[in-house]
């Protein structure tokens, strides 16, 4: 008091809180230290489990030992186990799209669904228990709901500081913050679905002498299922948003491929890590998706997890069923005569352009890869390339290969199985796949080879692929003619800005693809001069 009477401070001057103040700062501090000497063994406990998946699920297991094609195909076996053959191929092709940005795109792809997984399994093992607990206790789910209020109200960086003090940087705090964060849905739904199970079924369930793990198991956690699932979709949603903040803490995979291009203005980059990651998210959330929960784009199913992380229980609307209710499945006629001729001759056409692929596509040098390798300009003479080849058809063979297959398909379904078969898999779909055949053989047929390249000639197969190209093509437009049902696809009252975000995307990449260059020249001799050769070297050797 002495020293504020010096300094005149009265108690209404807010420089009197520095004589009072409670030193937080300083305690949190001591603590810290503590930790760190006392409760080391406690500390390697917590780590244990995160450091022991990443290590050997994600980077010994996913990184080093699963090729990309296994990669692919056991997400396309998952997909269709989990949801059905349309999302197993949809994820399947999505996530070879993100192979094909390069080996060290795939890489860090891989190692972001690695660190997403453990991360949800994680927060399953810890949350479901206590989901179940909270909902059978009502003691717990007091204990349990201001932790879980506390951990969505404050900010990730809040207590991603403590985590870096105890564990330093890295993948495992990274995963560690992106479970808390994510775990309180989980949580909360599970709570929600175990509550919800009808009173009188748990009764019943007792009063035929059911034990209690009985009736968990076999009663409320069947009833709850649905809500365990959304839960688990939502906890994977939070997880995914949390990626650029595990980037930050020095975390691998795409989302520090994004803060780098952000840090460095790398335009290319960015784009690519960008649309990298874009896939991966779709992929995880298509996946997860409860059965009746399709509906909605990834923009808005995250939008949507962040709005009802307190109040989940609009999660679990029942969807409107009302029209439904009272329909009859109509059946489905054998396809006519005039319909079944389409579509023999699109399948032919299909078939006769599988075979294509296989054909000589092109003889004594690559068409496309000789514009940018030397060794095409000598070393291929005498050879030839089917179009599946590198220096053969390449992509362009791959699509007519797929549009083939698909047509095949369609047609095999309709014609053996009629409206029992998915949906696109149908007249019209087929139709569009002949068109990316015809285009495809055609579009490899006008390119012109490169001028450094004389010895190159068309081989057979792009021409059997063109005449293959028509055959489907026609056929496909007699099946459509005659085909007696059509696409059912009624305007949604809603303005569905998923896509407008989509079509926009598109055109901007169309933009962008006529305005790129398409090749690039790997022969260094072309044009670099002997005296550019000069200045580099002397530039090289001042550095």
């Amino acid at each position: 008091m002495a020293i504020l009477a010096q300094e005149n401070v009265g108690i209404r001057d807010n420089k009197i809180l520095d004589q009072w103040n409670i030193p937080v700062g300083e305690w949190v501090d001591q603590a810290v230290d503590w930790i760190d000497q006392n409760l080391e063994w406690l500390l390697d406990i917590i780590k244990w489990p995160f450091d022991r998946l990443l290590n050997l699920f994600v980077e010994d297991f996913l990184v080093d030992w699963v090729g990309w094609i296994w990669a692919v195909l056991a997400l396309f076996i998952l997909g269709s186990l989990v949801r059905n053959v349309k999302v197993g191929a949809q994820a399947a092709i999505a996530l070879a799209g993100c192979g094909l940005l390069g080996a060290a795109y795939w890489e860090e792809t891989i190692r972001t669904i690695g660190m997403v997984l453990v991360a949800v399994l994680l927060c399953a093992v810890i949350g479901i228990p206590i989901g179940i607990l909270c909902g059978r206790f009502d003691g717990v789910w007091k204990v349990v709901r201001p932790t879980l209020d506390a951990m969505q109200v404050v900010h990730a960086f809040v207590y991603m500081l403590p985590i870096i003090f105890f564990f330093s940087i890295g993948p495992v705090p990274a995963t560690m913050v992106t479970m808390i964060f994510a775990l309180p849905p989980l949580i909360r739904l599970t709570n929600l679905g175990i509550r919800q199970v009808p009173g009188d079924v748990v009764e019943a369930s007792r009063a035929y002498g059911a034990p209690e793990l009985r009736v968990l198991f076999d009663v409320q956690l069947p009833l709850a299922r649905p809500a365990i699932m959304t839960g688990l979709n939502q906890t994977l949603l939070l997880a995914i948003s949390m990626i650029g903040i595990a980037a930050i803490m020095g975390a691998g995979g795409l989302g520090r491929l994004v803060f780098r291009a952000v840090q460095n203005l790398d335009t290319g980059l960015a784009a690519s890590a960008g649309l990298a990651l874009f896939l991966v998210a779709v992929i995880l959330d298509r996946i997860s998706q409860p059965e009746d929960g399709d509906g909605g784009n990834l923009t808005s199913r995250i939008r949507q997890a962040w709005a009802h992380r307190q109040d989940v229980a609009p999660l679990l609307s029942e969807p409107d069923r009302s029209k439904s209710e009272g329909s009859t499945t109509p059946g489905f006629v054998p396809a006519a005569p005039q319909e079944a001729q389409g579509i023999y001759i699109a399948m032919a056409g299909a078939a006769l352009g599988i075979v294509s692929v296989f054909l000589t596509w092109g003889k004594d040098s690559g068409l496309l890869s000789a514009y940018s390798r030397r060794s095409d300009e000598s070393e291929l003479v005498g050879q030839s390339f089917s179009g599946l080849d590198a220096t053969g058809g390449s992509f362009y063979g791959i699509f007519v290969l797929v549009g083939a297959l698909f047509i095949l398909a369609a047609g095999a379904t309709t014609l053996f199985s009629p409206g029992r078969g998915p949906r696109f898999l149908s007249a019209d779909t087929a139709m569009k796949a002949a068109g990316a055949m015809l285009f495809a053989a055609l579009g490899y047929l006008i390119i012109d080879p490169s001028d450094l390249v004389e010895a190159y000639s068309d081989g057979v197969g792009v021409y059997v692929a063109v005449l293959a190209g028509m055959a489907a093509f026609v056929g496909c437009y007699l099946w459509v003619q005659t085909a007696p049902y059509a696409a059912v696809t009624p305007l949604k009252p809603a303005i569905g800005y998923g896509r407008l975000f989509g079509g926009a995307v598109a055109l901007l990449l169309v933009g962008i693809a006529m305005v790129s260059g398409w090749t690039f020249d790997k022969r260094e001799d072309v044009v670099i001069t002997p005296e550019i050769q000069a200045e580099i070297d002397q530039l090289t050797q001042e550095a």
